[in-house]
């Protein structure tokens, strides 16, 4: 019998991951993208930059900037605005290529983020829209292990592994 991965499963488990704490300031993340197939079809350095802003309407939230460098040299930059809510484990979060916004919750050392996604499928700019299992783990020595797989029709089509360090303060 399976019982469904969910954040609750992790909730005694420590260090506590508390996610805007720790995307605030720079972060350095070394990924790893795998095909359906599993095999590796890229990889990538991100540079994450986290900053506390007020919105217009008084709320405060997490400006996350996100530069990623692939080893042809290409950039891809995506931002991120992420908002407490009233469940103190859960996170919410918009950025232009996420349609509908991510739901992201929180217990124990985890967080699970769910959204879709526009990813750019080759050099004439169409988009493919991707449903996303996004699911991050603090570990003891301060590093953040980040495991996103990605599906289409209900069937996997790609996976991602990333290692997050936080930077000293700069």
């Amino acid at each position: 019998m399976a019982c469904a991965h969910t954040p609750k499963a992790y909730l005694n488990e420590k260090p506590t991951l508390n996610f805007v704490e720790y995307f605030t300031g720079k972060v350095d993340g070394y990924g790893i993208v795998y095909d359906w197939r599993g095999k590796v079809s890229n990889r990538f350095h991100v540079v994450m930059d986290g900053k506390m802003k007020t919105n217009d309407a008084g709320e405060q939230y997490l400006r996350l900037d996100e530069t990623f460098t692939y080893p042809d040299g290409q950039v891809i930059e995506r931002y991120w605005e992420i908002f407490a809510t009233d469940d103190p484990t859960e996170l919410r979060a918009q950025s232009a290529d996420i349609p509908g916004g991510a739901v992201g919750v929180q217990m124990g050392n985890s967080i699970h983020w769910k959204y879709l996604i526009e990813i750019p499928m080759g050099a004439d700019g169409k988009r493919v829209t991707l449903r996303s299992s996004d699911w991050m783990w603090l570990l003891e020595d301060g590093k953040l292990m980040n495991r996103n797989q990605f599906y289409k029709f209900g069937l996997p089509v790609a996976q991602l592994q990333l290692f997050f360090n936080k930077r000293d303060t700069e």
